[in-house]
């Protein structure tokens, strides 16, 4: 399975995810609507027939059914808000760095199977510049949209010089010398083998940080939605306890 496979597969259990909290969110509203009805419904019935304008513990119910609404909307926006954001950035971010890492090993096996195959690695050329090009757009979209990955980019374009410089020789029939500068030698200040490595060591630290940063954001609002699901148990307990109480305070009179 390719990493453009996985990248897509991961986005789309988020996205899924995202869509069930959002159904989630209409179902505690029309919920407590429905409720929040039968209890407005009860009491007004309960005031025609006794003459009494206000039973308590149905008011109370209603009030807390009213609160856990209001809360229970602007603690869902909030966690979605914070899960959309997280997409857009830290995990875009990830997925970016991810996507020119990967491709950026590719490049570098590919420049070893040139060299290996001395004379008929135009193939592998070809796959090079191929996933050289991935690597630069990639990171420049997160460089661009997220300020990630700049100095990585700088860093696979001096590798790149180097790359460039191993062909030469090569094509100039020196494929020692084309050996040496690729695995670790270095000529006129270029060593690619030492850039490449600063490519993967950075890379490395934001796909780190940014998959963190996206982890930590979804941690905060699967949080506040796990609060908001206990609340809402301990709330409709308390509106169930308090509807009760409040009709049969009034059969108690009638009888």
């Amino acid at each position: 399975m390719s990493l453009r496979t996985v990248e897509q597969s991961t986005r789309q259990r988020v996205e899924d995810s995202m869509e069930r909290a959002s159904r989630s969110s209409w179902l505690l509203v029309l919920t407590a609507v429905a409720a929040l009805a039968v209890l407005l419904l009860g009491s007004w019935w309960l005031a025609r027939r006794w003459r009494r304008l206000i039973n308590v513990p149905i008011a109370l119910a209603a009030l807390i059914t009213f609160v856990v609404l209001v809360f229970g909307v602007g603690v869902n926006a909030s966690a979605m808000s914070t899960a959309r954001d997280a997409v857009r950035g830290e995990l875009s971010a990830a997925d970016l760095v991810a996507q020119a890492r990967a491709a950026g090993f590719d490049a570098r096996a590919s420049e070893a199977l040139t060299l290996i195959n001395r004379g008929n690695g135009a193939a592998y050329e070809q796959q090079w510049q191929l996933s050289a090009s991935v690597v630069e757009l990639a990171l420049e979209q997160a460089c661009d949209r997220h300020d990630v990955g700049c100095g990585t980019l700088d860093d696979h374009l001096a590798y790149a010089d180097g790359h460039r410089l191993v062909r030469e020789l090569d094509d100039a029939g020196d494929w020692d010398g084309a050996v040496r500068l690729a695995t670790g030698g270095a000529l006129d200040g270029v060593d690619p083998s030492r850039d490449f490595e600063r490519f993967a060591a950075s890379s490395s630290t934001h796909l780190a940080e940014q998959s963190a940063a996206a982890g930590a954001a979804f941690d905060e609002a699967d949080d506040s939605l796990g609060r908001l699901r206990v609340l809402v148990v301990v709330a409709g307990l308390a509106v169930a306890v308090l509807g009760a109480a409040g009709y049969a305070q009034r059969l108690r009179e009638y009888r």
